[in-house]
Protein backbone atom coordinates (compact mmCIF):
# COMPACT_ATOMS: atom_id res chain seq x y z
CA UNK A 1 0.00 0.00 0.00
CA UNK A 2 2.86 2.37 0.79
CA UNK A 3 4.17 2.14 -2.75
CA UNK A 4 0.77 2.23 -4.44
CA UNK A 5 -0.20 5.57 -5.95
CA UNK A 6 -2.88 7.61 -4.24
CA UNK A 7 -4.99 7.53 -7.40
CA UNK A 8 -4.91 3.74 -7.48
CA UNK A 9 -5.81 3.48 -3.79
CA UNK A 10 -8.65 5.96 -4.28
CA UNK A 11 -10.01 3.83 -7.10
CA UNK A 12 -10.02 0.76 -4.86
CA UNK A 13 -11.34 2.40 -1.68
CA UNK A 14 -10.81 5.93 -0.38
CA UNK A 15 -10.29 4.58 3.15
CA UNK A 16 -7.00 3.11 1.97
CA UNK A 17 -5.69 6.65 1.47
CA UNK A 18 -6.53 7.43 5.07
CA UNK A 19 -4.74 4.29 6.24
CA UNK A 20 -1.69 5.19 4.16
CA UNK A 21 -1.53 8.53 5.98
CA UNK A 22 -2.44 7.57 9.56
CA UNK A 23 -0.56 4.30 10.15
CA UNK A 24 2.90 5.87 9.76
CA UNK A 25 1.75 8.67 12.07
CA UNK A 26 0.58 6.14 14.66
CA UNK A 27 4.01 4.52 14.78
CA UNK A 28 5.62 7.94 15.36
CA UNK A 29 3.52 8.61 18.47
CA UNK A 30 5.19 8.38 21.87
CA UNK A 31 5.85 4.81 22.98
CA UNK A 32 3.52 5.08 25.99
CA UNK A 33 0.66 6.25 23.77
CA UNK A 34 1.16 3.44 21.25
CA UNK A 35 1.48 0.83 23.97
CA UNK A 36 -1.64 2.05 25.74
CA UNK A 37 -3.65 2.01 22.52
CA UNK A 38 -2.51 -1.45 21.48
CA UNK A 39 -3.04 -2.88 24.98
CA UNK A 40 -6.58 -1.53 25.23
CA UNK A 41 -7.89 -1.42 21.67
CA UNK A 42 -10.01 -4.54 22.02
CA UNK A 43 -11.20 -3.75 25.56
CA UNK A 44 -13.08 -0.51 24.95
CA UNK A 45 -16.73 -0.64 25.99
CA UNK A 46 -19.41 0.91 23.81
CA UNK A 47 -19.09 4.13 25.77
CA UNK A 48 -16.82 5.52 28.42
CA UNK A 49 -13.51 7.20 29.05
CA UNK A 50 -11.38 4.37 27.67
CA UNK A 51 -13.19 4.34 24.35
CA UNK A 52 -13.12 8.13 24.14
CA UNK A 53 -9.37 8.19 24.75
CA UNK A 54 -8.75 5.52 22.12
CA UNK A 55 -10.90 7.46 19.64
CA UNK A 56 -8.95 10.61 20.45
CA UNK A 57 -5.68 8.84 19.70
CA UNK A 58 -7.12 7.65 16.38
CA UNK A 59 -8.36 11.15 15.58
CA UNK A 60 -5.01 12.75 16.39
CA UNK A 61 -3.24 10.36 14.03
CA UNK A 62 -4.95 12.43 11.33
CA UNK A 63 -3.29 15.59 12.60
CA UNK A 64 0.07 17.15 11.91
CA UNK A 65 3.38 15.86 13.21
CA UNK A 66 3.09 17.89 16.42
CA UNK A 67 0.96 15.08 17.92
CA UNK A 68 4.00 12.83 17.88
CA UNK A 69 5.32 14.68 20.93
CA UNK A 70 2.16 14.33 23.03
CA UNK A 71 2.32 12.14 26.12
CA UNK A 72 -0.48 9.85 27.22
CA UNK A 73 -1.45 12.38 29.91
CA UNK A 74 -1.72 15.10 27.27
CA UNK A 75 -3.82 12.81 25.09
CA UNK A 76 -6.15 12.24 28.05
CA UNK A 77 -6.49 15.99 28.55
CA UNK A 78 -7.29 16.49 24.88
CA UNK A 79 -9.77 13.64 25.02
CA UNK A 80 -11.71 15.36 27.78
CA UNK A 81 -11.61 18.65 25.88
CA UNK A 82 -12.90 17.06 22.67
CA UNK A 83 -15.93 15.79 24.56
CA UNK A 84 -16.82 19.38 25.47
CA UNK A 85 -17.56 20.33 21.91
CA UNK A 86 -19.05 23.70 22.82
CA UNK A 87 -15.55 24.70 24.00
CA UNK A 88 -13.95 23.85 20.66
CA UNK A 89 -13.34 26.55 18.06
CA UNK A 90 -16.37 26.74 15.75
CA UNK A 91 -14.33 25.94 12.63
CA UNK A 92 -13.28 22.54 13.96
CA UNK A 93 -16.44 21.51 15.80
CA UNK A 94 -18.20 19.91 12.79
CA UNK A 95 -15.15 17.81 11.91
CA UNK A 96 -14.74 16.52 15.45
CA UNK A 97 -18.46 15.75 15.74
CA UNK A 98 -18.42 13.95 12.42
CA UNK A 99 -15.40 11.90 13.42
CA UNK A 100 -16.79 10.76 16.76
CA UNK A 101 -20.27 10.13 15.31
CA UNK A 102 -18.77 7.97 12.55
CA UNK A 103 -16.76 5.92 15.04
CA UNK A 104 -20.01 4.59 16.45
CA UNK A 105 -20.58 2.58 13.27
CA UNK A 106 -17.53 0.39 13.84
CA UNK A 107 -17.45 -1.92 16.80
CA UNK A 108 -14.75 -2.13 19.44
CA UNK A 109 -15.29 -5.79 20.23
CA UNK A 110 -12.86 -7.14 17.64
CA UNK A 111 -9.09 -7.12 17.60
CA UNK A 112 -8.64 -5.21 14.32
CA UNK A 113 -7.61 -1.94 15.96
CA UNK A 114 -4.58 -3.75 17.36
CA UNK A 115 -3.90 -6.22 14.56
CA UNK A 116 -4.04 -3.82 11.61
CA UNK A 117 -1.49 -1.26 12.93
CA UNK A 118 0.86 -4.11 13.82
CA UNK A 119 0.45 -5.64 10.37
CA UNK A 120 1.23 -2.25 8.81
CA UNK A 121 4.39 -1.99 10.87
CA UNK A 122 5.54 -5.48 9.88
CA UNK A 123 4.88 -4.80 6.20
CA UNK A 124 6.84 -1.53 6.40
CA UNK A 125 10.02 -3.22 7.60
Amino acid sequence: MRQTSDAELEAINSRLLVAKRVFPQFWRLQQDVRSYFLSNADKAPNRGNLRTLLQTIELLCNARDVVQELTLDEMQTLSRLLQQRNRLPPFIRPEVESYFDNKGTRGWNTDDRRVVPNAWREAAR
